[in-house]
């Protein structure tokens, strides 16, 4: 009796004190995994460090291990068993330049964990389209008692030229390829699962999709929605957040920006949002796995850096001084000039030689009508121009700091 006492005491002395480590530590979703992972969601329901590690976890590389149905799920514990069997393994475990490359890593622990193990994946659809600049991703969570709760992840940017490439489309564009995409997958989800509230989750540009899609699939499905988390997406016009349909879905959508912001601060958004601290500096803060969390919620900042705040200004002063038709041109010219390299992906351009690059886009450039290259020399400049004397005066007073 009190050795079984003695023991308890211990493993619950142990237990806090991993749980004071942890709080007091900059904890990111490792650490969540090694707090929160024994607890099923019966105890502890859905909560934002979950959606986080979903959105996180759909960067994995799951072509040809998941079904496109609804009706064939798979568990995280054997979509990471079958990767590791995967031939192509080692290949799945590049990401992306800009992907985290502990992604893998964190979905096989996932797997291990009591919280996500049995947690499924079902009708997993991918859609790449070079020709429409198209990529989306789109996964169905279900877990719960009996897997009766719903997440819908819409995966961000991939490593491709083709992604990114639409990316640059949502500057001129009303609606780009993907966020259609997105909404017929919502549509279809709601459609089998014909019960149950659905949770939207998206980061990056899935961040803008989860928001799109929750504003723009009509009343009906409206009326599905648990919950929206918007993790560091790109905005959208200020008439987007003035209109009724808006307006019916505001209190569901909660979104998060680290306190430097690139991505997210692109466009308007909703006046209500959480700034994010991250253990990672500038540009790095969009990786979520730099996010600190503080048990079932994040280390807040009361405000973004001020080279963020710069770089929002000036990026969107920028585009309002540019046409539509200039937009369109700026960004086709400049994915003619990444088309010219060869090179599909992100991780392809950077290792490929930088010579041999070059030439091949001094090549497209010269190859340009004089109208086209003159303008798009203009729109380079004036990007020059509106940022210079904020962002790098903002930057120089860094590096002298530093110094």
């Amino acid at each position: 009796m009190s050795h079984n006492f003695l023991q308890h005491w211990k493993n619950s002395f142990l237990f806090f004190l991993c749980a004071v480590i942890i709080l007091i530590c900059m904890a990111d979703l490792f650490d969540y995994l090694l707090w929160r992972g024994d607890i099923d969601f019966v105890q502890s329901p859905f909560n934002k460090i979950d959606a986080l590690l979903l959105a996180q976890i759909s960067y994995s590389k799951v072509d040809g291990l998941l079904s496109d149905s609804f009706n064939h799920a798979k568990t995280l514990s054997q979509l990471s068993k079958d990767i590791k069997s995967a031939p192509d393994y080692k290949e799945r475990l590049n990401v992306g330049v800009l992907i985290n490359n502990r992604v893998t890593e964190l979905l096989d622990k996932c797997s291990k964990t009591n919280r996500f193990k049995d947690v499924k994946i079902c009708g997993y659809r991918n859609i790449f389209n070079q020709e429409s600049a198209e990529q989306f991703s789109g996964f169905c969570f279900l877990y719960g008692k009996k897997w009766e709760q719903k997440a819908v992840v819409l995966k961000g940017t991939d490593d491709t030229l083709v992604g990114w490439h639409e990316d640059f489309d949502l500057s001129w564009k009303e609606e780009i390829p993907s966020q259609r995409d997105s909404l017929k997958y919502f549509a279809d989800v709601c459609h089998h699962f014909k019960r149950g509230k659905i949770t939207l989750i998206g980061h990056s540009k899935g961040g803008n999709l989860a928001v799109n899609t929750a504003v723009k699939c009509g009343e009906k499905l409206q009326r599905r929605i648990a919950d929206v988390y918007n993790f560091d997406g790109p905005g959208f016009s200020e008439a987007f957040f003035d209109s009724d349909e808006f307006m019916r879905v505001e209190t569901k959508i909660h979104s998060y920006f680290p306190s430097f912001s690139l991505v997210g601060v692109v466009f308007s958004h909703q006046k209500n949002f959480t700034i994010v601290q991250s253990s990672a500096s500038a540009a790095w803060q969009h990786d979520m796995l730099t996010w600190n969390i503080l048990g079932i919620d994040f280390e807040t900042a009361k405000d973004f850096t001020k080279e963020s705040k710069a770089f929002c200004r000036n990026l969107n002063a920028w585009l309002k001084e540019l046409s539509v038709e200039q937009k369109r041109n700026f960004v086709d010219a400049m994915f003619s000039m990444a088309d010219a390299t060869g090179a599909s992906s992100l991780t392809q351009l950077k290792n490929d030689s930088k010579i041999a690059v070059s030439g091949k886009i001094l090549s497209v450039v010269t190859s340009m009508d004089k109208e086209t290259r003159s303008e798009v020399f203009k729109i380079i400049s004036l990007l020059t121009g509106v940022i210079r004397t904020d962002i790098f005066n903002s930057f120089g007073a860094i590096l002298s700091v530093k110094k």
